[in-house]
């Protein structure tokens, strides 16, 4: 095995273990609640806190790996995140858990990044392809193992496990990073764009914290309205800065490049498929299935759009590159969650009320929550109507789910659209005999 292959290892490493975090955590979630007594808003931010702090940071990660050293700034993020790691195995209270996993998302937005980065400089273009086949295919199975090593994990040792579990791979990370992983840096390397950094944590961290929180308080709810427009607001004033900086800390002209449009709504609409398909799946079979599915459709669709990316923007940008790679991922999960809690969950609520429209009002509110409430409503009925309200109740989640999947699939067909008008010339160039 040649060098940069080992190289290719560690930061395969670093993918995998990243990829089983967004998954393995769930299934901690009952036990955590029972040790630290936490609620259920507290639970949620166990999860959301991780994933506002990894898309708020995303772009100053990309910035500092350009301008720093991309190996630096790798190792620096998975050596925190090893820290954080065993901070949250050793919080004792959700506040202290919830800070923890800040920390981790936070650690994570300076790793993912430039680790696609060090592919496109590692890799010449004609072998790049076999280089993020091999990425891609280690984040899928991260995505698949996550929920089955977390219930092992819970089962036999404790909650604390699925945190513990990430100390030694960012150990062996980092140590065989420092040895293996070559140092590179945008040419020139500008300064940092301090106002521009800021400027996107808040755009970003915003943003997602709205798409996150609709679902539960409301869209229209004040919760929701002001970090959305802050949001807003902050991401216009980045670009309208970043525009007209000489060293922008993201490169925003990049976006014009209907290759690169194309590889991004290509990746969002994929993370939006997938969290919806996993946010209404109930069963553990049904979740295992769906992550086995879309693990290995990842491995053939995701390699090819951050491939089209990566290949479009070349070495010179190269952060950039990785920094739309994974910003699209993050917003697109985002959007996931809050296709599940508004578009199905509203659904499923809606036609739950109606069909139960024989029970008290406090049995039908507490039946529109989850089907798993509804059949524990239903269990205290007499057998034959328990029967015939199950089935309403199991129709009703059909339907909502056939409408959330409806509108993934009308998501991705867009995309899948687009994708096609913005690649044709690109197929029409490299078409044997073309002219």
């Amino acid at each position: 095995m040649s060098r940069r292959d080992r190289g290719l290892a560690v930061l395969c490493g670093a993918m995998f273990v990243s990829a089983v975090d967004m998954t393995i955590v769930n299934v901690a979630l009952p036990a955590i609640s029972e040790e630290l007594d936490a609620g259920v808003s507290e639970l949620q931010w166990v999860l959301d806190g991780f994933l506002v702090a990894f898309a708020g940071l995303l772009l100053l990660g990309s910035g500092m790996a350009d301008r720093f050293g991309r190996k630096r700034v790798f190792l620096s993020g998975m050596a925190a995140f090893g820290v954080a790691s065993v901070l949250c195995a050793l919080s004792r209270t959700p506040d202290t858990l919830i800070g923890a996993r800040v920390l981790m998302g936070g650690s994570l937005a300076c790793v993912s990044p430039p680790a696609l980065s060090l592919i496109a400089v590692m890799y010449p273009p004609e072998e790049r392809e076999r280089a993020l086949s091999v990425w891609v295919v280690v984040a899928g199975a991260g995505l698949v193992l996550g929920p089955v090593l977390g219930g092992v994990l819970v089962s036999q040792i404790g909650w604390q496990a699925v945190f513990l579990v990430n100390v030694p791979v960012a150990v062996a990370v980092v140590a065989a990073g420092l040895a293996l992983l070559p140092e590179s840096r945008r040419p020139g390397a500008p300064p940092l764009d301090i106002s521009g950094a800021a400027l996107s944590v808040l755009s970003l961290g915003a943003i997602v914290f709205a798409l996150i929180e609709g679902p539960e308080a409301g869209w229209g709810s004040p919760v929701v309205l002001a970090p959305a427009a802050a949001g807003t607001v902050a991401g216009a004033l980045f670009v309208r800065g970043e525009l007209r900086r000489r060293y922008p800390l993201f490169d925003v002209r990049v976006l014009r490049r209907p290759a690169v449009t194309a590889g991004a709504l290509a990746l969002l609409s994929m993370y939006i498929a997938l969290l919806v398909a996993l946010g209404t799946g109930t069963a553990v079979w049904l979740v295992m299935v769906l992550t086995g599915v879309f693990g290995a459709l990842f491995a053939f669709a995701a390699q090819l759009a951050t491939g089209v990316i990566m290949d479009d923007l070349g070495d010179e940008k190269a952060g950039d590159g990785g920094a739309i790679n994974q910003l699209s991922r993050q917003v697109g999960g985002a959007l996931g969650v809050a296709v599940v809690g508004t578009v199905f969950a509203g659904a499923y609520a809606s036609q739950v009320e109606e069909e139960l429209g024989a029970l008290p009002p406090g049995h039908r509110e507490r039946a529109s929550h989850s089907i798993e409430e509804a059949r524990d409503v239903l269990a205290h009925l007499p057998n034959g109507l328990r029967d015939v309200l199950s089935m309403r109740v199991d129709d009703a989640f059909d339907s909502a789910a056939h409408l959330g999947f409806g509108v993934c699939a009308g998501v991705v067909g867009l995309a899948a659209v687009f994708a096609a008008f913005a690649l044709a010339p690109r197929r029409r160039k490299s078409a044997p005999g073309s002219i």
